[in-house]
C-alpha cells in the first residue's frame, strides 16, 4: 500500500453528519496559526490497498505538552482510523480541531499514519501562538 498527500492546511466541514461531511479546505500550507475552532490537517490517497470495503490504520499524533482537563499533560495520543476503500484506493482527511484553549499549543504536530506497523503517510505543522491585538 502507498500513500501520499493532496493537499493540506485550514479546512472546515460542510453540512451533513460526521463521516458523510465534505471537507473544504480554505487555506494551504503547513505553518498555522492556533485559533479557538479552527481546524487543520491534510487530504491523502492510498493506492493498492489490500482486499476489503475498508482498511485500518494506526494513528499517532505528536504535539507540543497539552493540559488535560483531568490535569495530566500530553504529548502524543494514538487511535484507529478505518477508511473505506473503492477499487483499490481510498481518500481521507486527517486533522484537529481547537476546540479548548489550553489545545492550542505552539510547536510541531505530526500526523503519522501506519499500516501493519509500516509508516504509508505523515505530514508535520508548525502551529504558532494565536495573535492577540495590543491594547
Amino acid at each position: 500500500m502507498t500513500g501520499r498527500i493532496l493537499e493540506y492546511g485550514l479546512f472546515e466541514f460542510g453540512p451533513g453528519k460526521p463521516g458523510a461531511r465534505e471537507t473544504r479546505f480554505t487555506s494551504h500550507g503547513d505553518v498555522i496559526t492556533a485559533r479557538l475552532g479552527s481546524q487543520f490537517g491534510f487530504r491523502f490517497r492510498l493506492d493498492n490497498v489490500p482486499k476489503g470495503a475498508s482498511v485500518d490504520l494506526e494513528t499517532y499524533v505528536t504535539h507540543p505538552p497539552i493540559a488535560m482537563p483531568n490535569g495530566e499533560t500530553r504529548t502524543r495520543y494514538a487511535l484507529l482510523t478505518t477508511i473505506p476503500v473503492t477499487n483499490g484506493s481510498a481518500i481521507s482527511v486527517t486533522g484537529y480541531s481547537f476546540d479548548r484553549p489550553a489545545e492550542m499549543a505552539p510547536g510541531v504536530w505530526t500526523f503519522t499514519h501506519k499500516f501493519h506497523g509500516r509508516m504509508i503517510v505523515e505530514k508535520s505543522f508548525t502551529v504558532r501562538a494565536p495573535e492577540y491585538p495590543t491594547m
